[in-house]
């Protein structure tokens, strides 16, 4: 069942659309309403018995703080959406993101936030076309790069192309990270989504360049991502014939999850695990203690370092 119907979902991104410049607009109205204001005011302008520079500054005044509070009140609903998302209840959380696409508000992140919460829940849903769609309107907007937003659009658009079989346009989507600074934490979200990427694309050189460092970032990884990217490095390093590191990372992607569970829920990371044989090699095979228990030779931990072809 898709999030918003297709049809409903057009008019629904055109409305919104149409709102968020209709809300740049009467910020400028706003901004030179005051001006006039304060230039008409020393004049002694009158409109009846008042002031006309004061009576221009009342009204905007007025406006501004009545669109604002509603506006406010919308960020409420995002709060309350978010979380029954976290919750996992997000047909309840489509309701309130819907009216928040559908109402007028000068506060256009709230706006955004709506568009990439609805392309997270259609991508659980498995609904790619969707997701990609929503992630794709947040992107056309300057505003997601400076609220910290394009990140997370980014990658759900790439994984959406990705999923629909379009690994160039996938690459496109991700050039936009190109020169970002990002933080650790979108850093951890990048990893699984360009490595799946550089994967698809046979761009197996630049998946493992800087390992050690990819290494140490899929540590901080939530268990079944960690796994996964262990998957896609020892992948990308047995196309390098870097075969002992290979084996050294499946070893520590299987200490992270059970890798015929993985096979099982993620049918791509299955088409890597079956080439590298590793299927049958773990299928009775219990992991011991933590990952820091399994160390590579020092021949190993040296060319992990030395991983770098550039």
């Amino acid at each position: 069942m898709a999030v918003v119907a297709h049809k409903r979902m057009g008019r629904l991104l055109r409305k919104s659309r149409l709102q968020m410049h209709v809300a740049v607009w009467l910020q400028l109205t706003f901004v030179v309403a005051i001006l006039l204001a304060g230039i008409i005011s020393p004049v002694g302008i009158q409109l009846g018995t008042m002031d006309l520079g004061l009576f221009v500054m009342v009204v905007a005044g007025i406006s501004w703080f009545t669109l604002l509070a509603r506006s406010l009140k919308q960020g409420q609903l995002m709060q309350q959406a978010a979380r029954l998302i976290s919750q996992n209840r997000p047909s309840q959380a489509v309701p309130f993101l819907v009216h928040t696409l559908e109402s007028f508000s000068l506060l256009r992140q709230n706006k955004l936030l709506a568009l990439l919460h609805l392309a997270k829940i259609a991508r659980d849903q498995e609904d790619h076309v969707t997701t990609g769609t929503l992630a794709g309107e947040v992107l056309r907007h300057d505003l997601a790069r400076r609220k910290g937003l394009s990140v997370r659009a980014c990658l759900l658009l790439a994984d959406s192309l990705m999923e629909q079989g379009d690994a160039d346009e996938a690459g496109e989507a991700l050039s936009h990270l190109h020169g970002q600074r990002l933080r650790v934490a979108e850093r951890l979200a990048v990893l699984p989504v360009l490595l799946r990427w550089q994967m698809l694309s046979g761009k197996y050189a630049p998946a493992v360049a800087c390992l050690e460092e990819k290494v140490q970032l899929a540590a901080l990884l939530e268990a079944r991502q960690a796994c996964l990217v262990h998957v896609l490095l020892a992948t990308a390093a047995k196309y390098q014939h870097m075969y002992e590191i290979s084996r050294f990372l499946l070893r520590r992607a299987a200490l992270h999850y059970d890798l015929n569970m993985l096979a099982q829920e993620n049918p791509s990371a299955a088409s890597y695990l079956v080439p590298l044989q590793i299927a049958e090699e773990i299928a009775g095979r219990k992991p011991h203690g933590h990952m820091a228990c399994v160390d590579a030779s020092p021949d190993v931990q040296q060319a992990v370092q030395a991983a770098d072809p550039f």
